[in-house]
């Protein structure tokens, strides 16, 4: 193997367990590396085994990789103070980033995540500027409580037009049920007319406040020159809901290259065969590159409130056993 594994426990009192994957022969003077974040309840191996297959593949190629369990989840314990579970773990993507830093070196980190791990590396990255790039799978940026039923409903709507016009009318079995009676002509071509007038470009929906400050969050990243990758499966929700609120806004980013958004044709919101996994692997490696560079590290910030995070989190607080 071009890889080696071990364990690495992060936090004040060692509660965080991760497995630390690196390359045998390190490149001289990479001090770059790429944290994993829990996807919903699912533990460091990511859904279908992929942050494991991601984090080897890319330490093959020189870089550094932790995936690691957040408090409650997989091995780590659950914590013992009250604190907020969002604002938990972004503390303890900090402390994942201060452990890599003492057992490494490693001062520039990748954070990447899916779905509900998504929020936790971009809240991460606003308030830390050791974090030079983003991997949001799938990525739900704001809060989804503060999305109002409207847009919800527009969404889930959005999403059956779409596999309406991209899969159900040309399978054969579709047509049959049509002409048995089973589905009513006037439902399907309302849903192929809905999915034709709602390309993600041109049907935006109005932002709410917390969709507005999410914009200016990733404004902000872009403008201090940290790379974000979007990549979306093809069938989910919440790649609709992304085109929805903020497609069409990213051309007005400052330094809107640094942000780049990608669909996985076919992809649904686990990437659950090893064709889709496939291709987000070499989607993400093609994105970061062959293997992770050796420009000096960006100075680093006193972790606290982002343009718009609105609240600032504890540096190595101590964890409670």
């Amino acid at each position: 193997m071009n890889f080696s594994e071990e364990i690495l426990c992060c936090g004040a009192d060692g509660a965080l367990v991760g497995v630390l994957t690196r390359p045998v022969t390190a490149l001289p003077g990479s001090d770059a590396a790429v944290i994993f974040f829990n996807a919903g309840l699912v533990h460091r191996v990511g859904p279908g085994r992929l942050y494991v297959e991601l984090a080897r593949q890319l330490a093959a190629r020189g870089w550094t990789c932790l995936r690691f369990d957040h408090a409650g989840i997989g091995d780590s314990p659950a914590r013992g103070d009250q604190l907020p579970a969002e604002k938990a773990a972004v503390f303890e993507a900090i402390e994942a980033m201060d452990a890599l830093t003492r057992h490494t070196g490693c001062t520039r980190f990748v954070l990447a995540g899916m779905c509900a791990g998504t929020p936790t590396a971009f809240r991460a990255a606003v308030i830390d500027r050791r974090v030079e790039a983003l991997v949001l799978l799938n990525s739900v940026l704001g809060d989804r409580a503060s999305a109002d039923e409207q847009a919800l409903q527009e969404m889930t709507a959005r999403k059956l037009a779409h596999s309406y016009w991209s899969d159900k009318v040309f399978r054969p079995r579709s047509w049959l049920r049509l002409l048995s009676g089973k589905v009513k002509p006037r439902r399907i071509l309302a849903m192929l007319w809905r999915a034709r007038r709602s390309s993600t470009t041109r049907a935006a929906t109005p932002l709410n406040s917390d969709d507005a400050a999410v914009l200016t969050d990733l404004g902000a990243l872009s403008a201090r020159g940290s790379r974000v990758l979007l990549l979306f499966g093809e069938h989910t929700g919440v790649r609709h809901y992304f085109g929805m609120k903020f497609e069409a806004h990213l051309a007005e980013l400052p330094q809107a290259e640094h942000v780049t958004l990608a669909i996985v044709a076919g992809g649904d919101h686990s990437f659950s065969t090893l064709a889709l996994q496939d291709e987000v692997r070499a989607r993400v490696s093609a994105w970061l590159g062959a293997a992770p560079d050796r420009s000096p590290p960006a100075a680093m910030a006193t972790p606290g409130a982002g343009a718009a995070s609105g609240y600032t989190v504890p540096r190595r607080r101590p964890h409670p056993s």
